[in-house]
């Protein structure tokens, strides 16, 4: 029998699940938001992105009890950030909601006794993001926060944190082809980095934690 895991995310997740698909290999089914069918959900982007937290949310309330996979990936904070129009607004999810939303969703995901893998948003580059972005502004020190604040829900629920944020920062070579999305070298480094985790985690049940 197969290997199951399911994938929740944003945009960069999108970009990595069929590269983590070829590092998995045929022992593992790799399936994603967008490949069952789920009504649709206010605020989502599209039937794939995993959106804002009040969306990842809103989706596993509805779709949880029909994922057949034990673990699910996921990870919420890019959509989150977003400022928009203006640099000086507030983001599209407050610091608070966006904690209380983390916390449903892992007692959600706990509930229907399976494993969350939470990965940590990749880092944004305020200039190149403005350069590529003018509808809405995205701060890596919000990201910075919401990250942290992420990981903290994690370790006092005992969740494996894959810091895919850190991962990135350490790359020493261009990272984007537009505003936040990352160029083909890199996708494929982070699909590596994610398939070592979640075999690590899956052989071991160790934490794979990079802080």
């Amino acid at each position: 029998m197969k290997k199951q895991i399911f994938i929740l995310g944003d945009s960069i997740s999108i970009d990595y699940t069929p590269v983590l698909r070829e590092y998995l290999g045929s022992e593992w089914e790799v399936l994603r938001k967008g490949d069952i069918p789920a009504p649709e959900i206010s605020g989502e982007i599209d039937h794939e992105n995993g959106t804002d937290s009040n969306v990842v949310y809103e989706y596993l309330r509805l779709v949880l009890p029909f994922i057949q996979a034990s673990l699910i990936l996921l990870n919420s904070g890019l959509h989150d950030i977003k400022r928009m129009p203006n640099e000086t607004d507030e983001c599209q999810v407050s610091i608070e909601r966006y904690r209380k939303n983390i916390e449903k969703i892992i007692h959600l995901i706990q509930s229907e006794k399976k494993q969350a893998l939470w990965v940590t948003s990749t880092p944004v580059d305020d200039q190149q993001h403005r350069k590529y972005e003018t509808s809405f502004f995205r701060r890596n020190d919000d990201l910075v926060r919401y990250n942290r604040t992420a990981i903290e829900i994690m370790k006092k629920n005992n969740i494996p944190v894959f810091d895919l944020y850190n991962f990135t920062s350490r790359i020493n070579a261009p990272l984007y082809r537009d505003h936040i999305h990352f160029n083909n070298e890199i996708i494929n480094l982070q699909a590596a980095f994610l398939s070592g985790c979640i075999q690590t985690f899956f052989s071991y049940g160790t934490r794979n934690d990079e802080e």
